[in-house]
């Protein structure tokens, strides 16, 4: 699908109402994506996300179905210590001619300290997507969230920023949807140091299908462990 000189890897792929596929992927310090038919045949040439001006990786893509549109996050590094948290809209279906991207990339998150590792799905029952990602304070990393909305012109950020968790040492958090019961579910690995001897659980956490006022937690119920009969031994990358 991509062979070229540079480095191709870290692909996610998702598939959209028009019933094609996109995948994208890193290639050399860009993010690149590639449609493919509902066979699995290339469809046009592979497109440029990234603008190019900041090394990027770790993508995610996930298809908002009502509007039939590709969303699409990466990690960007806007310093030698600093990275941030992209979004970007992308065409549901092929397009002949023009572009294949609905405006330009947004910053999901790009304060002083480093954001990045993202994971994105979306609720097509009301046009918004969650993603998830590590965020960096005081040396050690949190999970955040945003909530990133959807219409017929693209993708916009009408929302701050919320805390997935505030344990010390959280990372590599994965999030799903639940349509039946109009959930978000989140996942990521924690530091517990509880155990005998400390280590990594995985921890878990729904949050509701739309944004909730400031005043209101985004969040039905506490984060809980797993896997309680793993304690002793590392548990660690989860994916939903």
């Amino acid at each position: 699908m991509a062979v070229t000189g540079n480095a191709e890897s870290n692909p996610s792929v998702a598939i959209c109402a028009s019933n094609q596929y996109l995948v994208v992927f890193e290639r050399g310090t860009d993010i690149f994506g590639q449609r493919l038919t509902a066979e699995g045949a290339l469809l046009g040439g592979a497109f440029l996300m990234s603008d190019g001006s900041q090394a990027a990786s770790n993508p995610d893509v996930a298809c908002e179905w009502a509007n039939d549109i590709f969303v699409v996050v990466w990690e960007s590094v806007h310093s030698t210590t600093g990275h941030d948290v992209r979004v970007q809209a992308v065409y549901g279906s092929h397009r002949s001619s023009g572009p294949q991207l609905m405006g330009s990339p947004l910053d999901v998150a790009n304060s002083m300290n480093s954001e990045g590792n993202p994971a994105l799905a979306c609720n097509s029952d009301d046009q918004t997507c969650l993603t998830v990602y590590e965020a960096e304070s005081g040396g050690h990393d949190l999970i955040h969230g945003r909530r990133i909305e959807v219409s017929g012109t693209g993708a916009s950020l009408p929302h701050l920023d919320f805390e997935v968790t505030n344990a010390w040492y959280e990372s590599n958090p994965d999030v799903t949807w639940n349509h039946d019961d109009e959930q978000f579910m989140v996942v990521w690995q924690s530091w517990w140091q509880g155990g005998t001897p400390a280590h990594y659980v995985l921890t878990f956490r729904p949050f509701w299908d739309t944004h909730q006022a400031v005043s209101q937690s985004q969040t039905p119920a506490y984060g809980l462990i797993l896997n309680t009969h793993g304690f002793g031994y590392d548990q660690t990358d989860p994916a939903i």
